[in-house]
């Protein structure tokens, strides 16, 4: 026996055969029930249950994109645009200057701009020579050199403005070495023993602890501290 059922799917019709085995046993009454029952089965009419609606899912996998990219690092890309062996550096010769390591960099000469101060009269009349002042203190050090420069010139010349061109001056009349430095040796003077003034570099004062250094103190049989790099 077959049951033919049909469903509508989309607007297309679609048919269905299923095939039923069926064995009835029993007496004759028992057997025409059971026909008349089959029969009855088979004819009622095929109720077709109409088809839901397709409802249509749109794709919400993730689009697929290429791994993005770390944003460029500004100060990288600058940095390595950079040769550090060529990036310029400042001049250690000029104001503000930077400290450099010894042996970088070029040479050069921090006493440029100075100069013998011609009008300075170091032999006067009536008055001991600075050479002669020189011998007789015997200044061990550079920084004692100044001290002794700085009284003559104070004391002995009365001269006033006191600039590092009158100490430059003093050193060549003298002799011996010339501090590399003079600014800076001036400057240890009067920062590490406080014998001069040098809060204007134009105007160089002696102090009582300068004057009663070369008047009391040199000269000295000992060699005192060494300061002749300074």
């Amino acid at each position: 026996m077959a049951r033919r059922s049909a469903e509508k799917d989309g607007g297309a019709d679609k048919g269905g055969m299923r095939i039923l085995y069926v064995e009835i046993n029993g007496g004759n009454a028992t057997l025409q029930e059971g026909l008349r029952t089959l029969v009855a089965a088979i004819n009622r009419p095929v109720q077709v249950a109409p088809s839901a609606p397709r409802q249509m899912i749109a794709d919400v996998s993730p689009t697929p994109t290429s791994a993005e990219e770390p944003e460029p690092n500004t100060f990288n890309q600058a940095a390595e645009g950079i040769d550090t062996e060529q990036a310029e550096q400042p001049d250690s010769c000029q104001n503000g200057s930077t400290r450099r390591k010894r042996g970088e960099g070029a040479n050069c000469d921090h006493n440029a701009g100075l100069a013998i101060v011609k009008s300075l009269n170091l032999h006067p009349k009536g008055k001991a020579s600075l050479k002669d002042f020189f011998a007789k203190k015997k200044p061990k050090t550079q920084i004692e050199k100044i001290a002794v420069y700085m009284y003559y010139l104070k004391s002995v010349l009365e001269e006033t403005n006191i600039g590092i061109s009158h100490i430059f001056t003093c050193f060549k009349e003298t002799g011996g070495r010339m501090p590399a430095a003079l600014s800076q040796t001036c400057r240890n003077a009067a920062n590490s023993k406080g014998w001069i003034d040098t809060a204007e570099s134009n105007d160089l004062k002696s102090t009582t602890v300068g004057d009663n250094f070369v008047e009391h103190t040199l000269p000295r049989d000992n060699n005192g501290d060494d300061e002749g790099d300074k």
